[in-house]
């Protein structure tokens, strides 16, 4: 018989494995593209290119948390609330950028490929 610490181990883990899967999945390479696409589009094009990416990000966010489901170990208590720090951060910028000051969203758009690498690694 498996202890219900043992039991909420191997839950926390199936819960890491699982998001680990989504985050390196099938929605990352459409929104890489978004960002490439971002950052060499001319200030004309970024309000709303930008603000079409937040949706986007934010819908994909949505879908991964929808897959955790109402697991709440450690690594998805961290998960959901690295997701909502960058969505907070990335709201700030676009409140700017629709106020015609792109330099904040414009430096997000360079920081988070590496932000997407240094997080799905985790």
């Amino acid at each position: 018989m498996i202890s219900e610490k043992a039991n909420e181990d191997i839950m926390e883990c199936s819960a890491e494995t699982n998001s680990h899967a989504i985050e390196t999945g099938q929605l990352q390479p459409a929104l890489y593209a978004e960002l490439t696409r971002l950052r060499v589009c001319d200030d004309s094009e970024f309000e709303g290119s930008f603000k079409k990416f937040v949706s986007h990000l934010e819908q994909d966010f949505f879908e991964k948390e929808k897959l955790i489901g109402t697991e709440t170990g450690r690594y998805v208590k961290k998960y959901r609330q690295t997701h909502a720090e960058l969505l907070m951060l990335l709201h700030h910028a676009q409140a700017r950028v629709m106020q015609q000051d792109h330099h904040l969203g414009r430096k997000i758009v360079e920081l988070l490929p590496h932000w997407f690498l240094r997080n799905s690694l985790g």
